[in-house]
């Protein structure tokens, strides 16, 4: 991590952070956002009908529910670094086993259980919120969460898009998924050591 930080404006200082979380959020969702357009046809090859499909997304926002309260916990007692590390550990985690199992039916509940350790946004929040009270600057915190939002967004408005048009199908997606966790983590390594 960066230790440069330290003589930089507090308001800029809580910009560059809510910017790289940002870039970090936009990395780590890109793949998953990529592969929504492949997700459906997949399923259906599977033999996945409309219930089943409604059970793995009961199942995979389960997941997000109970890692956003993991996380939540766990944001004010870990370094920021460390989890948002983990959340693509377990981001990667998923998209591994989705493509190691991409023709199998199983595959799709398998890629379920990493996720609940995936949620970067709610230690991105976390984190902004910790420094800009640390740093005095608390009316900044508004516009750093919408910075956060802004690159969540992205990656969620981009990603179909990109991905119908560039991706050959389920199995790659799922393993530039599992690659974007790679550039996502790069970034966090970019991050200020005081906002961690």
């Amino acid at each position: 991590m960066c230790g440069a930080e330290s003589k930089m404006d507090p308001k800029q200082s809580l910009k560059r952070t809510a910017r790289l979380l940002a870039l970090q959020l936009f990395f780590s969702l890109l793949g998953t956002a990529m592969l929504l357009t492949h997700a459906a046809p997949q399923r259906r090859a599977l033999g996945c009908d409309s219930a089943c499909a409604g059970l793995l997304m009961s199942a995979r926002s389960a997941c997000a529910l109970l890692a956003a309260m993991l996380m939540g916990y766990l944001s004010d007692r870990v370094d920021a670094s460390r989890l948002l590390l983990v959340s693509s550990a377990g981001m990667a985690a998923s998209a591994l086993l989705g493509y190691a199992f991409a023709d199998a039916f199983e595959g799709l509940w398998l890629a379920i259980p990493p996720l609940l350790v995936a949620n970067s946004f709610t230690v991105a929040k976390s984190t902004v919120a910790r420094q800009a009270r640390r740093l005095g600057v608390g009316g900044e915190a508004v516009s750093a969460f919408a910075t956060l939002g802004m690159g969540l967004g992205l990656a969620f408005t981009v990603g179909p898009a990109v991905g119908a048009k560039l991706l050959p199908g389920y199995a790659a997606g799922q393993l530039l998924s599992a690659g974007m966790q790679l550039v996502a983590a790069a970034v966090v390594m970019a991050l200020p050591r005081e906002a961690t």
